[in-house]
């Protein structure tokens, strides 16, 4: 799949806001139910490409940012709190056969595999 350039565009958008909005020096725990709202903010309106794609490149920035520990650790919380809270969403508006959930439920997925060995 090619990730499209909006897309990375989003997720640094998310992480500016996240980075503007919390007290990211602080322990994640404290401030990653706030940064989720940014994760799901820019994933609002997106169709499944555009979101899979997003989902992705968020995936990607943890990654790439694990000297970071912190900050990384906090946006994955949040992402994966903003993967749970969206598919509470869509479970409410009896929505489950969305594709878009499929893609949430493999995005969480991946997200719980990072540091999977730190946090065991």
């Amino acid at each position: 799949m090619i990730i499209s350039n909006e897309a990375y565009e989003r997720v640094q958008t998310a992480i500016e806001d996240i980075k503007a909005g919390c007290e990211v020096m602080d322990d994640f725990h404290e401030w990653e139910d706030i940064a989720s709202s940014s994760i799901n903010s820019v994933l609002e309106e997106l169709d499944g490409e555009q979101f899979d794609m997003t989902c992705r490149v968020f995936i990607e920035w943890i990654t790439d940012n694990a000297d970071s520990k912190n900050l990384a650790y906090g946006v994955r919380a949040a992402f994966v709190r903003a993967m749970d809270e969206s598919m509470d969403y869509m479970d409410l508006m009896d929505r489950n056969d969305d594709p878009t959930v499929e893609i949430m439920k493999r995005a969480k997925a991946a997200a719980e595999r990072l540091f999977k060995e730190e946090t065991a």
